[in-house]
């Protein structure tokens, strides 16, 4: 086996790889990275600004299109409820009549029609208001 100088180490040896790293130069950009007084690039700061206002846009998209959504069936509900209210008042009361409701908001209009059997009628409501219609229709007795 053939020994070598002494100071040469061994390829592998933990005293060669010593040796080289005390005579490697240290990278400038690994140290930049190590220090901690840095902070972010504005390229970092532009990504996350850019998440950021993904994400916001995406949910201000969405609560505002499911506040429109509620605001559209309350609107359906509160013409419903009228139209039901109008249905009540005709089968009690039932004739021919137009109106609008207290609060200016809905007009209806009210119908009574006779049928092929002279004991049953037809009782119309038909509301509008903000663009929506509907219609109420039933067959009852008529009062005698």
């Amino acid at each position: 086996m053939r020994f070598k100088k002494r100071g040469q180490g061994v390829k592998g040896s933990r005293g060669q790889v010593n040796i080289l790293l005390k005579n490697t130069p240290p990278n400038p950009r690994i140290l930049e990275s190590l220090n901690p007084d840095k902070g972010f690039t504005l390229l970092e700061i532009m990504i996350a600004l850019a998440i950021i206002g993904t994400i916001l846009l995406t949910v201000i998209y969405t609560v505002n299109y499911h506040a429109q959504l509620s605001y559209e069936h309350t609107l359906a509900t509160r013409i419903f409820l009228f139209a039901k209210e109008k249905m009540a008042e005709l089968e009690m009361n039932p004739k021919n009549e137009k109106g609008i409701s207290p609060d200016k908001d809905f007009s209806y209009e009210n119908t009574v029609r006779d049928t092929h059997n002279n004991n049953i009628i037809e009782l119309k409501t038909m509301v509008k208001g903000y663009g929506k219609e509907v219609t109420l229709s039933e067959f009852v007795n008529r009062k005698k």
